[in-house]
């Protein structure tokens, strides 16, 4: 592998300790250049004409993203696929990029002292140091052939490995270890994954996702062994040439001993057991910490002019480990030191990512649930797909959410449960029943999010801040990706972005269109006359030809009646290859057109049925009913024509509105129905 190197901090020049001009911008030095670090530089230097920021890395790389390791271990990525660019330098905005490893922090100076004991002067020290992997403390840690996968020099070490070894146990089935199991695979390496718990990734999964992605993983050939963590790593004990046999030393792993005392033989160890943050520069300088670098809603440390970003920092008691919600700490702070006013509220983790190749969503409440009054976890599967969805909702609030296999409304679900949509009893029940919100096809134009809405799941990007992308002139994926960075990733947001992309700034026309237009408007007509007309009264002679026999002899009043029915019935069917996918039904458009068609038949029956009389009691309510549900329907029908023609937001929103409420009045008819029979048969 090729690396790309950058000069040592010893060639770089001392940073001027005299006041700064009145007509400086101020120094920014940031500590740390993992993605926090460079997220921080890239939001600062877009809201700044002038800048003078100072970052320090202490590998010896060029910046790459770290997030893509498991890719470059897999070889599904090279290192110069990850590469990370920082702003371009110019003459009033300044970047120097130093690689060396911070020693020392002097608050009272502010200044900070590298290992070659360079001296550089701050007004705001940004620390994005990072974390460390957390190694536990279990006997045989040392031993050779055990490896962390944190770094990309750990990446390099078992790349070079990996050929080599015949066995690998990876210790931890987070997303870290998962990940690094899947491309530890192939090359006739065996890989066996130990997980201390009782399922894989437990702290974003339930136990029926988790037992489902478990298949997966199996199903790469990882053997997985849960409730099991590792208690000892063994070697081959060896002795010195002219030491006694009490001064035997280990040298190279030879296996593993798991809590349930069995002993796997291997030949490499490789532990992904979580993540200790960085804190020893910060803890030197007498800046106040817990588990992480304590930070306010300002992501101040508890000394002036110094702050704390991503894994290193602690807020709100949190320590987060997962880069997303470093990246949102980088954006606020960034607009801070611009004088904006945003504060850090701390992250609602969502993750939407592929592992293993699988897609794999979790947000909010899932592995511990807490219970409460008016809760509910609504789930569906699909065995056959291979797909698993739960919510878990409050009072008809979605507060956390899981799912295996493909979801396209993932999303949308996101959206949902960031802005605490409420959902109604039948959305509910829909989604127990078709795993979907959001009632058959209907869909969303990503441009309509608000601009605050996260595409990019790995990346923290937002709707706004890729539409200012694509108005610039970036009009394809790659030109997207390689602006903001969204879709680089794992891509599962691409999809997301292609929509944008491709958001259409003129409405389509609809199949069929015109023909439901007509029939809706005769559906209307019919239902003005029938809410209307006072009704056919009797005549006053049986020698006056008339026709109210139909509706007053009890022959012609069930066939009539039973025809009504059926229409109704047939009617309802329809709606099902929207509402179900039933493709075996036919043409949705055409379908559609049929039922609107069927609507004018069922009020011309009607009319037959009841003389145009409302009835009294259940069946005036009845009637009522049936002509509301008529109407409405007839307006969606006339709206989506409409909708065809103009984008304007008022027949979209009569589009939208017509829909819901077609659906929502249709709900009392079969029971109004259903007792109307009874009660005829019944009397």
């Amino acid at each position: 592998m090729s690396v790309v190197k950058y000069h040592d901090a010893s060639l770089n020049q001392e940073v001027n300790e005299t006041v700064k001009q009145n007509d400086k911008p101020p120094r920014i030095v940031v500590v740390g250049a993992g993605p926090v670090g460079v997220r921080f530089i890239t939001e600062y230097f877009r809201q700044h004409s002038q800048c003078d920021v100072t970052l320090f890395g202490n590998e010896p790389y060029e910046l790459y993203n770290r997030v893509q390791l498991s890719n470059v271990l897999s070889r599904s990525k090279d290192y110069q696929d990850i590469v990370t660019q920082l702003p371009e330098s110019t003459s009033d905005k300044k970047l120097d990029y130093i690689q060396s490893h911070v020693e020392k922090i002097d608050p009272e100076t502010q200044t900070i002292t590298t290992y070659s004991g360079k001296t550089y002067h701050y007004d705001s020290l940004i620390l994005a140091t990072g974390s460390k992997p957390h190694v536990p403390n279990i006997e045989g840690v040392n031993l050779k052939g055990v490896y962390t996968f944190r770094n990309l020099r750990d990446t390099e070490a078992l790349l070079a490995r990996r050929h080599r070894s015949r066995r690998v146990v990876v210790v931890g089935a987070g997303l870290l270890g998962l990940e690094a199991a899947k491309a530890l695979t192939g090359a006739g390496t065996e890989v066996v994954l130990v997980q201390q718990s009782d399922r894989l990734m437990n702290r974003q999964l339930d136990q029926n996702a988790s037992q489902k992605l478990q298949q997966f993983v199996e199903n790469l050939g990882i053997r997985v062994i849960t409730q099991s963590g590792v208690r000892q790593i063994i070697g081959d004990q060896l002795s010195a040439e002219g030491n006694t046999e009490d001064k035997k030393y280990y040298s190279r792993v030879t296996g593993v001993v798991t809590r349930d005392q069995e002993v796997i033989e291997c030949d490499t160890v490789l532990l992904c057991t979580g993540i200790q943050p960085n804190i020893e520069l910060a803890s030197h300088a007498g800046i106040a910490f817990g588990r992480g670098i304590t930070v306010n809603d300002h992501l101040e440390t508890s000394v002036d002019n110094i702050y704390a970003i991503g894994e290193c920092c602690e807020h709100k008691g949190t320590v987060y480990g997962i880069v997303s919600p470093g990246l949102e700490q980088a954006s606020v702070l960034a607009n801070r030191l611009s004088r904006g006013h945003a504060t850090y509220q701390g992250t609602q983790l969502i993750s939407t990512l592929k592992v293993v190749g699988e897609s794999v969503t979790s947000m909010g409440e899932v592995a511990e649930v807490a219970h409460r009054i008016n809760q509910q976890e609504l789930s569906y599967q699909n065995k056959k797909n291979n797909v698993y969805r739960k919510l878990v909702v409050h009072r008809g609030v979605v507060i956390g959410a899981c799912s295996i296999g493909p979801w396209p409304d993932s999303r949308r679900v996101q959206e949902a449960f960031l802005s605490q949509q409420y959902f109604y009893p039948w959305k509910r029940w829909y989604f127990s029943l078709t795993g979907k919100l959001w009632f058959g096809n209907e869909k969303q134009s990503v441009a309509d999010w608000p601009e605050t809405a996260i595409i990019c799941q790995c990346n923290q990007i937002t709707r706004g801040s890729l539409s200012t992308a694509i108005s610039s002139g970036c009009n394809t994926l790659k030109a997207v990706g390689d602006k903001t960075g969204a879709g680089t990733v794992c891509g599962s947001c691409q999809p997301l972005l292609q929509n944008l992309l491709g958001a259409e700034q003129t409405p389509t026309s609809v199949k069929g269109g015109i023909p439901l237009a007509v029939f809706s408007l005769f559906a209307v007509l019919i239902t003005g006359f029938l809410a209307f007309f006072p009704g056919i009264n009797p005549v006053d002679s049986v020698q006056t030809p008339s026709i109210e026999f139909i509706w007053t002899d009890s022959f012609w009043k069930q066939v009539s009646g039973f025809s009504l029915l059926g229409l109704v019935a047939v009617g309802l069917v329809m709606t099902l290859r929207k509402r179900a996918n039933w493709s075996f039904l036919g043409n949705f458009s055409y379908l559609r057109v049929a039922h609107a068609v069927l609507g004018v038949l069922a009020l011309g029956v009607l009319f037959f049925h009841t003389g145009a009389h409302l009835g009294e009691n259940l069946n005036k309510w009845l009637m009522v009913n049936f002509l509301i549900v008529s109407v409405v329907g007839a307006l969606a029908g006339i709206s989506l024509q409409l909708a065809s023609k103009s984008s304007a937001s008022t027949v979209q929103a009569l589009k939208k509105t017509s829909f819901w409420a077609h659906i929502l009045v249709v709900w009392p008819l079969p029971a109004l129905l259903i007792a109307h029979i009874l009660s005829v048969y019944y009397f």
